[in-house]
């Protein structure tokens, strides 16, 4: 189980890292997360807690940053008949 502890932290630091502005803030509430995971959800089965979740978290969140990185996206509202612009 303490190998499985250590494997998790590198695992969130390699997946989700570069994805958090302030990771190392964030960095212990995510491994405690991805734990209970591990336990829970894949029964301590490390290699398909990285395949099923960690791969396609990292996706994910690279596709929202991806947005989020674009800053503004136009709305056209039809109740004020203006642009609004929602900052994302």
């Amino acid at each position: 189980m303490f190998q499985n502890k250590c494997d998790v932290a590198s695992l969130v630091e390699r997946h989700l890292g570069s994805l958090y502005p302030n990771f190392p803030r964030v960095r212990p509430i995510l491994v405690r997360q991805a734990r209970d995971l591990l336990v829970c959800t894949f029964h301590g089965n490390l290699a398909r807690f990285e395949r099923e979740f960690c791969i396609p978290a990292t996706e994910l969140l690279r596709a929202v940053r991806d947005i989020a990185d674009r800053k503004v996206c136009a709305d056209t509202s039809h109740y004020f008949n203006k642009q609004t612009v929602v900052y994302v």
